[in-house]
């Protein structure tokens, strides 16, 4: 699929909104940001992918599948299990996503090559745009 933007990122940016970082690096310096973003041609009436943005050297990754699927909310970031805390992209990155049908669509993408690993399908819509916090387990 060919897609043409009319505003170039490389001239005015990516328009992004929620941008968060590995958890464990808040309040110390980063690499790498994870939001929704506007991927398509703009002008756009909504986010409808996803980017990695390398904040040390200015590159951005994407994915987007809009539009039978765009982000609903804030991306989060988890960290694999026992992955060293200066290991930034390793773990996985969740995306809340709606569906054409507006079904609800979890998208969870490895953090490192941003290529999805899994996707879980839920039987109900839920509220777009909602806020997401993931805290790891006690156990």
């Amino acid at each position: 699929m060919s897609v043409k933007t009319l505003v170039p990122p490389h001239l005015f940016g990516y328009v992004t909104v929620s941008p968060v970082c590995d958890p464990r690096r808040k309040g110390r310096q980063y690499r790498y940001l994870y939001t929704i973003c506007v991927v398509g041609p703009r002008p756009r009436n909504c986010f409808d992918g996803c980017c990695r943005i390398d904040v040390m050297n200015g590159s951005v990754v994407t994915w987007s599948e809009a539009p039978s699927i765009i982000p609903a909310g804030p991306l989060a970031f988890v960290p694999r299990p026992g992955a060293p805390p200066d290991a930034e992209a390793d773990g996985v990155v969740l995306v809340n996503a709606q569906g054409a049908d507006g079904r609800a669509v979890f998208v969870v993408l490895d953090a490192a090559s941003f290529t999805e690993v899994a996707r879980v399908y839920v039987p109900y819509r839920h509220c777009y745009s909602y806020r997401c916090t993931w805290l790891p387990s006690t156990t």
